[in-house]
């Protein structure tokens, strides 16, 4: 960084020194000096491509999507048959859940470039939030195709499929991708659900922990253990973990009502109204 303030100290129109200094506050997460250099750049190059992705980048880095997308839409517009252009506007449409829009930015990005592993990947991932689940697993198909070592499609097609009620071949996908990564919680989280919509209480179970100790503030999986540990008769143990979800999550509906039915089975009724209508305020 030193070198680019001296050429810039030197020659205050020097695009190329402002650019990769940007660069270089970019790599050290330091976004808003970054995204000051890229202006700095396109100020002095405004119809070079670069700087406008890069501040993009930084944009949807700080959780700006919306800057973030008006980064890559005038990426877009200089060079419109960059590919990578094109997905990255998807993933920050996706972010501000503009998944029509996200999807067509996607299909632009594939017909550039056919095999676009993250492209499928994230058109997949869309798709599953809209919860079309079977074209979710056509795309997790194509990128397990072009990427076979990766756990990440496993995982995705997995929860697709666990999704679709294919139970089995979930369990499969899930357990493909554990052997490929052992610590990503959600994929326990995944193939517990599956081991749950079979009746695999106490397999559901052991991956839940599992879940819980790579990430102990998981509250989808407090609750969903809490469920499990419902369905076997351990009221007191699912309460406790109902109870946790809610306060790692104090915004988690679907804990509260849980929990909620739970004080109402053992008559404490005035803590399950409460819970209930909590459930309720957040999620009518």
């Amino acid at each position: 960084i030193s070198d680019y303030d001296q050429a810039i100290k030197l020659n205050g129109n020097y695009a190329l020194a402002y650019y990769n200094r940007g660069f270089a506050y970019y790599n050290k997460g330091d976004y808003d000096r970054a995204i000051a250099d890229y202006g700095q750049a396109i100020k002095l190059k405004p119809d070079e491509l670069n700087p406008y992705v890069e501040r993009g980048l930084a944009y949807f880095h700080k959780s700006e999507f919306q800057a973030a997308a008006d980064d890559f839409s005038y990426a877009i517009r200089l060079k419109p048959d960059n590919a990578d252009a094109w997905y990255q506007r998807a993933t920050a449409n996706a972010a501000l859940k503009k998944y029509p829009d996200a999807i067509s930015d996607l299909n632009r990005a594939i017909a550039l470039k056919r095999d676009f592993a993250e492209a499928y990947f994230n058109r997949g991932g869309v798709f599953y939030a809209q919860r079309a689940y079977g074209r979710a697993v056509t795309d997790f198909d194509q990128f397990i195709r072009i990427r076979p070592g990766s756990a990440e499609g496993f995982k995705g097609r997995g929860l697709a499929l666990a999704f679709m009620g294919e139970l089995d071949k979930a369990i499969g996908d899930l357990t493909r991708a554990i052997g490929l990564d052992r610590n990503d919680p959600e994929a326990f989280y995944g193939r517990a659900l599956a081991h749950f919509g079979k009746n695999q209480f106490d397999l559901s179970i052991a991956d839940f922990n599992e879940a819980i100790r790579l990430k102990p503030n998981y509250a989808e999986a407090f609750r969903y253990r809490g469920l499990v540990r419902d369905y076997q008769g351990m009221s007191a143990e699912a309460l406790a973990d109902y109870s946790q979800a809610v306060k790692i999550r104090p915004d988690y509906a679907g804990a509260f009502d849980n929990r909620g039915y739970e004080y109402l089975k053992r008559g404490q009724y005035d803590l399950a109204l409460s819970d209930l209508n909590r459930a309720i305020q957040l999620d009518p």
